[in-house]
């Protein structure tokens, strides 16, 4: 662990200097945010070769100056945690008592009974003030943990997305394969037997909605050509949403804004599904019309990941 001085974040478990907010901490008349390490700054090892008492390493209040003195006493779990460094940090030490408790108070990690008995809980390094537990409080910590599938290189939306992000209040994101290409995502599932959504052998770029209003032209050309059930589908949501919009309108795609000073009519008719559709069948541009469009198979394989090549069914 490690601290911070304010200001500092509201929420337990929010990112602080390279951990995770644990709470306000009173150490000789100074306020500070005791800070816990992510888990790679977990380990297992003894706390000490011997049994002798350390002088210096007595406090049950400052962790710092207990870690500094044994790690002098030759303490090899001493000397690790001052050389840990983890996100940009490297302050790191162990918890002295008081320190612990909070930690404990903050992140129980089990539905255990608390220890009820004497004066377990009592913190008065703690701000607010900690009190004896009782046998349900403090109850466990809840951790949500929502796991997405997306990589850096499907948008520029996306290219600087973290593996891990937490959110605070103990909710953290994780994106198992971020830093994947799309070549090393489809050879995974080849390497386990898995074909890939049949979508993107139908033209698709993206699959978690499709089509999607982030589309191109040959995706948007290519569910017209396969599934123009769907556009008929949104062609129909269009007309009812416009119904009930204040400004008489409303699209599904967003091809065309006002950046042109164009009035809000012209904007929806450029935008209406129908007249997107038609649009994707021209070139670059949008101005002409591409004679080679007309030469697709509703049938085959439209791949712009190169599953067709591979036999992807």
């Amino acid at each position: 662990m490690n601290m911070d001085i304010p200001p500092l974040p509201a929420a337990i478990g929010a990112a602080l200097n390279g951990g995770y907010f644990a709470g306000l901490y009173l150490l000789y008349g100074e306020v500070y945010g005791l800070v816990v390490a992510p888990r790679e700054g977990e380990i297992e090892m003894p706390w000490h070769d011997s049994l002798a008492m350390i002088e210096g390493a007595r406090s049950y209040v400052d962790g710092f100056a207990n870690t500094q003195a044994m790690a002098a006493a030759g303490s090899k779990m001493a000397k690790w945690a001052r050389g840990l460094a983890v996100n940009g940090a490297d302050d790191w030490y162990l918890p002295s008592r008081d320190e612990l408790e909070l930690v404990y108070r903050s992140f129980k990690p089990t539905t255990d009974t608390n220890n009820p008995y004497g004066r377990h809980g009592e913190n008065q390094c703690a701000l607010p003030p900690t009190y004896a537990y009782t046998e349900d409080s403090p109850a466990q910590g809840h951790t949500v943990v929502s796991w997405q599938g997306v990589r850096r290189d499907e948008s520029e939306a996306r290219k600087d997305a973290l593996k891990f992000e937490p959110l605070g209040g103990r909710m953290f994101i994780y994106r198992p394969i971020v830093d994947w290409t799309k070549k090393q995502a489809f050879e995974y599932c080849a390497a386990r037997g898995r074909h890939p959504n049949p979508l993107y052998s139908e033209g698709c770029d993206r699959v978690g909605c499709a089509p999607c209003i982030n589309s191109k032209k040959d995706e948007i050309r290519q569910t017209n050509l396969r599934r123009r059930h769907h556009l008929v589908r949104i062609s129909e949501w269009e007309r009812i949403v416009s119904l009930a919009s204040k400004r008489g309108y409303s699209t599904f795609f967003h091809k065309v804004d006002n950046q042109g000073g164009l009035r809000a009519s012209a904007i929806y008719s450029r935008n209406e599904v129908w007249q997107v559709v038609e649009w994707a069948q021209t070139s670059r541009g949008g101005r002409q019309f591409s004679l080679l469009n007309q030469l697709d198979d509703p049938a085959g394989c439209s791949s712009s990941y190169g599953l067709c090549d591979q036999g992807t069914p």
